[in-house]
């Protein structure tokens, strides 16, 4: 990223700015379930995988038709379990 591209920075702070906040909200739940390491589990099978396709990812083109960067808490959940 150039230093005068103000644009990409304010997107990127932004995009920071929601991770944080994201954080700030996962560490006030705590609860008392088991790990998926702790069941012994060895391999996940996801069927319908094409729920799960949309991660958040970084990208200077968020405007365009169809590009949706900031993803789902679906596909979240499913790649910090894998």
């Amino acid at each position: 990223m150039d230093k005068d591209d103000r644009l990409s920075r304010k997107r990127i702070e932004h995009m920071k700015e929601m991770m944080e906040a994201k954080l700030e909200g996962l560490a006030t739940v705590k609860d008392d379930m088991l790990h998926l390491g702790e069941l012994g589990i060895d391999q996940i099978l996801v069927d319908e995988a094409q729920q799960f396709r949309k991660l958040s990812f970084a990208t200077n083109q968020g405007d365009l038709k169809g590009v949706a960067p900031e993803g789902s808490q679906r596909a979240w959940d499913l790649f910090v379990k894998a």
